[in-house]
């Protein structure tokens, strides 16, 4: 939900703002998405550092109609081991929407 790159080291990573415009998701789910997509491919899991981030893209996820697994919580901290990679993998293998 950045509208700006400069945070958490991406200024090298996509090089200037108009490259960084051309990979936010929210233009690219507004702009590219498959209207017809059956079952979730987008896992939204976060309740700490970047929660508003979360709510904001899952709002936009209902609003769009896009098929997507959404949990608010539990609060994990932000690291590999906390957890919430096995949820994720877990949610992106089942084979129906929530």
């Amino acid at each position: 939900m950045m509208s700006e790159m400069g945070k958490y080291g991406t200024p090298p990573i996509f090089g200037s703002q108009t490259n960084f415009q051309a990979y936010r998701l929210t233009e690219l789910l507004q702009r590219d998405f498959p209207q017809h997509m059956e079952r979730p491919r987008l896992v939204l899991t976060g309740y700490g550092n970047f929660r508003t981030h979360h709510q904001e893209m899952h709002a936009l996820l209902k609003q769009l109609q896009v098929p997507h697994h959404y949990r608010d919580g539990p609060s994990r901290a932000h690291t590999w081991h906390s957890g919430w990679v096995s949820e994720a993998v877990g949610l992106l293998l089942e084979e129906q929407a929530d």
